[in-house]
């Protein structure tokens, strides 16, 4: 058996691992995961992220108003100007939406020419005046239809939304460019 000499010092092996690239590759993927390419938007999967940090902490006293936004005979505009120049209405619209809503709202592209849109503290009345400033920055002289609702107490935010969507579908059908909420739904 061995002892140290007095005098003489042991030594320690290290290893490091930079891992700033790792974590740097990782936020873009989370980033990725939870942004329309096209848009720059929330996509669906960060939106409803957002609802979660909208909604959870405060419990069922939170005030929010939700819309579904749909561009009007999307499908005619393409046909006419090629994709390229929908795509192009898309990202105008985009970012026009966010720099007239700043902090307000939370939007994100739901799905082709789709929308969501999430207002904390805010009512229908409040809503409707955003989807009317909303309609304004529209390119092109398109036009989009609009279900809008407000969260009520007890009630998910998925059945909130659908509600909202529901209303979409019925400004649609009534021929488009409008806007409709809980005031003008049909009773059931």
């Amino acid at each position: 058996m061995r002892f140290p000499v007095p005098g003489v010092f042991g030594w320690t092996m290290a290893v490091v691992h930079d891992t700033t690239d790792r974590r740097r590759i990782e936020d873009d993927l989370r980033q990725a995961a939870q942004t329309d390419a096209l848009t720059g938007l929330l996509n669906r999967r960060g939106w409803r992220d957002r609802l979660h940090q909208l909604t959870t902490p405060r419990g069922a006293d939170v005030a929010l108003a939700l819309a579904m936004v749909d561009f009007d005979r999307f499908k005619s505009y393409n046909d006419k100007y090629g994709h390229g120049r929908g795509d192009r209405l898309l990202i105008q619209f985009s970012a026009s939406a966010q720099d007239l809503l700043g902090g307000r709202a939370s939007i994100a592209r739901w799905g082709g020419e789709e929308f969501a849109l999430a207002m904390p503290g805010a009512g229908s009345t409040t809503m409707s005046a955003v989807l009317a400033e909303l309609s304004a920055v529209v390119p092109d002289e398109q036009t989009f239809s609009a279900g809008y609702t407000t969260l009520r107490v007890g009630e998910s935010v998925d059945d909130c939304f659908d509600r909202a969507d529901m209303l979409l579908y019925r400004a649609k059908r009534d021929g488009g460019a409008r806007s409709y909420g809980d005031a003008d739904a049909i009773p059931t």
